[in-house]
């Protein structure tokens, strides 16, 4: 394995005052088996962060993971600030339509976020985020061969407490954020909470002259607990955010470099103006003339909870409804084209989607024979309705013209599943692992358009040998050991299998290249270390994996055409080693660091004819982190001062399929610093992301360049009650 480019991140973060009294680190809970335990204890790749992580390591919203946890990668997706594209592992993917499921999957609450259209989570009253590393197919699900990232709120509680925070920033940035916790009765509590936001945007056009990549937000959680008893809990909650967030690039030159047209990453020169747009763009009939990205989403989730005592029951149920409408440029009116004048140059995409999911499980867990048997088991269904508008303008303005109409696109999901695992200690020491999941799953398409100026149709895709509907029966399995060494010390091996269902290529400008896709399937192997040393002060989890994938789905782009395909087989080898030393009462020293290997062992037609290769995306040889977080250990108006910072660096990888020059990704550094005073009630933080303002873009596509965010500073007081 490569390790030239292995370097390592520091992080400095600050802790409460509880925290810096304490000599031993604080237990790690995590739900990554969907119950709660001590990471420590559990044989499963996680990274789990708590509030105050969160807060220290200035993780705002999900993408923030990528600076936090070993061998993770990833970006807004084109044009699409919502939208995020991870990679763990080396595996992930960027398209977000609806005919596509992504190998990363999301959950909130226990609900299952089939849609990637909007993953970029604002994190606001949180438990715990977590990062699932590697397939997790038996308790989380078919679409998690990658992995999974795991979002779990505050629940009620019977104590009243409050906040509320405000901040400015870079850009023209405001937020505002407040929390209550309200006791009703000695059965029920309340919870609600509430964020908005708003900035300008660094992303300059010199052909309109307005500003880009910009945010307006806000949204909103309820939240209620009810126990009547002891035996019955019932948690519910209602959670709606409106988000207008954008990710516009600027053109390089000439094709092929990484130099900006315009001179300066900052500076576009797109003739699309700013703003809000009308619905109509995306259904063929009025050409776009402004630029945006709009989200509408709506989660309930209801959690009742039966707990007889040797074991609990579950019965969990959720609707998840995602409105998202936008329209962007994607060759910035470039005059250096990247496939010649047959386009002019133009090239819009047009969207509206609605996109909604009804999901149901049946949850027990529990122990027997005096807690030497563990296990969770259950049943899972969910229905999901995608219908989406999507038009490609393209031509020389004014006169472009709309090339592919979609005008509706149609397709829906059924997946039926029972899984269970079963956790058996042989002897005190020694513990067996056995997991399984049967999956039954039914997809369906229905298409009505004018593809290249060619009207299209069901019939045309049966003509073409192209499937409306597809089905899937799979089993999935885990198989483990855990060999407890000592009270502070586990080892553990597993094996694990998974898939991710098949769908179509619904980007393609014809009817033959609508073409269906099949599933993607993975073997997985495992091996972990979990320990703590010198009185639980030092922390350190070592893993080594090798996963296999077979027919591993590849969404590329070849020249102007958009490819989803199964590419082939390919073999990733990695290591991940994250390490935490509470150094002395008031400092904490911590890091991490990944290693991967990845190459296609074999590669389909498909994968051939498209040129993807030689190298896996979006695999840097190697991501690192070390740290140091420290208080002022004098009492200073009555509170403490902290100091945190943050440094994250990447060795350089391909983000094309096709490892094309202009999409290798240098490799990187990002830096994140804070300072500030506290006390029991008030808070006071100033802080900067991407302090150095290191400039890379995360994607390069139709040889447009989408920058990462500049540096950015803050600052933020937050009143407690």
């Amino acid at each position: 394995m490569n390790i030239r480019h292995a370097v390592f991140t520091l992080s400095i973060f600050s802790v409460s005052a509880s925290t810096a009294l304490a000599a031993a680190l604080p237990e790690i809970v995590s739900y990554a088996e969907r119950r709660s335990s001590d990471v420590q204890d559990i044989p499963v790749a996680v990274t789990s962060f708590n509030p105050s992580d969160l807060d220290r390591r200035q993780i705002t919203g999900t993408l923030d993971l990528i600076n936090n946890v070993p061998n993770m990668s990833g970006s807004h997706n084109v044009s699409l600030g919502g939208s995020n594209s991870f990679f763990l592992r080396g595996i992930g993917n960027a398209e977000s339509i609806a005919t596509f499921d992504v190998p990363i999957g999301t959950y909130i609450d226990e609900i299952y976020i089939s849609r990637q259209n909007q993953n970029q989570i604002e994190l606001f009253d949180i438990e715990s985020l977590e990062a699932l590393r590697g397939p997790q197919g038996t308790l989380f699900g078919r679409n998690t061969t990658g992995g999974a990232i795991v979002v779990t709120s505050q629940k009620p509680t019977d104590e009243f407490s409050a906040s509320v925070e405000g901040g400015i920033g870079s850009y023209s940035r405001y937020h505002l954020k407040g929390g209550l916790n309200l006791p009703i009765s000695d059965t029920l509590a309340a919870r609600f909470n509430a964020f908005v936001i708003d900035e300008d945007g660094w992303m300059d056009s010199v052909t309109t002259g307005d500003t880009y990549n910009g945010e307006e937000a806000y949204g909103m959680r309820a939240a209620l607990r009810f126990t009547p008893n002891d035996t019955w809990t019932w948690d519910g909650s209602l959670q709606y955010s409106d988000t207008d967030s954008q990710a516009v690039g600027t053109a390089a030159f000439p094709v092929g470099s990484r130099l900006p047209e315009t001179g300066d990453l900052t500076l576009n020169q797109t003739a699309l103006f700013d703003c809000e747009g009308p619905k109509s763009d995306a259904l063929g009939t009025t050409a776009p003339t402004c630029s945006f990205n709009k989200m509408e989403s709506l989660l309930f989730a209801s959690n009742l909870a039966y707990d007889a005592g040797p074991f609990t029951v579950n019965f969990i149920v959720g609707y998840y409804d995602l409105e998202q409408n936008y329209a962007a440029d994607f060759l910035d009116n470039s005059q250096n084209l990247p496939f010649g004048p047959a386009f002019g140059d133009t090239y819009i995409i047009a969207n509206n989607g609605e996109h909604d999911q009804l999901s149901g499980e049946l949850k027990i867990t529990g122990d027997a024979n005096d807690g030497r048997l563990r296990y969770v088991g259950g049943l899972f269904y969910m229905d999901e309705d995608n219908e989406t508008n999507f038009t490609d303008w393209v031509g020389t303005k004014p006169g472009i013209v709309a090339f592919n109409v979609r005008t509706p696109l149609k397709n829906t999901t059924q997946s039926l599943a029972a899984y269970g695992q079963l956790d058996f200690d042989i002897t005190d020491q020694l513990t067996l692992q056995a997991g399984g999941r049967w999956t039954d799953e039914e997809k369906d398409i229905s298409i009505n358009s004018v593809l290249s100026f060619v009207p299209v149709t069901d019939a045309d895709l049966i003509a073409a040998g192209i499937p409306l509907e597809q089905s899937e029966d799979k089993f999935t399995y885990k198989l483990g050991a855990r060999y407890q060494f000592n009270e502070d010390t586990m080892g553990y091996v597993s094996y694990t299998t998974g898939f991710k269902s098949g769908g179509w290529n619904a980007r393609g400008s014809s009817a033959a290249a609508l073409a269906a896709f099949g599933p993607e399937e993975v073997d997985s192997i495992e091996a972990g270390l979990r320990s703590e040393w010198m009185d639980n002060r030092l922390r350190t989890n070592l893993t080594v994996f090798q996963a296999k994938y077979d027919d591993i789905q590849i969404a590329t782009v070849e020249g102007a055409l958009f490819i989803t395909t199964n590419a082939g087989d390919s073999k990733i080898n990695g290591l991940e080693l994250e390490v935490t030393l509470a150094a002395t009462e008031n400092l904490t020293v911590f890091g991490n660091l990944g290693l991967m290997d990845g190459k296609y062992t074999r590669l389909s037609m498909g994968g051939m004819l498209a040129g993807i290769g030689p190298e896996p995306t979006r695999t840097p040889n190697s991501t690192a982190m070390i740290g140091a977080e420290y208080v002022v250990p004098q009492s200073i108006l009555n509170g403490e001062v902290f100091f945190a910072g943050q440094a994250t660096r990447w060795a350089d990888y391909y983000m094309g399929n096709d490892n094309a020059p202009e999409t290798k990704i240098e490799a990187h550094t990002l830096a994140n610093a804070q300072a500030g005073w506290r006390n029991d009630n008030w808070e006071a933080v100033i802080e900067c992301k991407n302090c150095f303002d290191e400039e890379w873009f995360g994607t390069n596509l139709f040889n447009v360049l989408y920058t990462a965010d500049p540096v950015r500073w803050g600052l933020r007081v937050k009143r407690s009650f």
